[in-house]
């Protein structure tokens, strides 16, 4: 099942990402995004949070649609991931949790290594692309421009990639630092990465 989840940052403006977000059959919204998801007539079929995020006017209008988690370890687009893969999601898009806050944005985007699992898949999407994990043991290949910027980000010292589609090959390389694998570009169709170690791909493509 394919399930979106909206969070609480810039909202989508690029046409692109707009078309995929007005098409989900299923929004999930962090609390703090329902306002935004109501003022640009998304249907939601729940909202997830702490509840501090949400406006009391709402709060009280969106009370059956509404499910707290009031623990403090995790930020809201984790609580609702876990909401979604309890309703069975094969399949998430996270849409709006860039912008405005940097190091939010951040810890939205490297929450992909702990959200990606052999049953669960994830896409995060921005303005201006896609990001998703790759985890070791898998073969990611996904579709590609020619001319594509294509990003890797290693965050755990030591990963080894293979790669193909890419204009400077990543085999053989030991990736010290999380910025090692950045600022490459595709040269064909498609790229494939397999990683030793759980990767984080940026491509300026918006994969479906």
């Amino acid at each position: 099942m394919h399930t979106a989840i909206l969070a609480n940052g810039l909202f989508p403006s690029n046409a692109r990402v707009l078309t995929l977000l007005h098409a989900e059959k299923r929004v999930i919204c962090c609390d703090g995004a329902y306002e935004m998801a109501v003022a640009h007539s998304l249907a939601v079929h729940a909202i997830v949070g702490d509840g501090d995020s949400l406006p009391a006017g709402l709060r009280d209008a969106a009370a059956g649609m509404l499910h707290i988690e009031e623990e403090q370890e995790t930020n809201d687009l984790a609580k609702a991931y876990r909401f979604a893969v309890r309703k069975g999601a094969a399949k998430i898009r996270i849409y709006g949790a860039a912008g405005l806050r940097e190091d939010h944005f951040l810890g939205n985007l490297f929450h992909l290594v702990d959200f990606e699992t052999p049953a669960v898949h994830c896409l995060f999407y921005t303005d201006e692309g896609t990001f998703f994990a790759v985890l070791p043991g898998s073969s990611a290949e996904f579709p590609c421009t020619p001319g594509t910027p294509v990003s890797v980000f290693a965050p755990f010292q030591g990963t080894r990639i293979s790669s193909d589609g890419l204009k400077w090959k990543l085999d053989g390389l030991d990736f010290p630092n999380l910025w090692c694998g950045t600022l490459n570009v595709a040269t064909a169709d498609a790229v494939r990465l397999a990683p030793t170690k759980p990767i984080i791909v940026f491509t300026r493509e918006i994969l479906p």
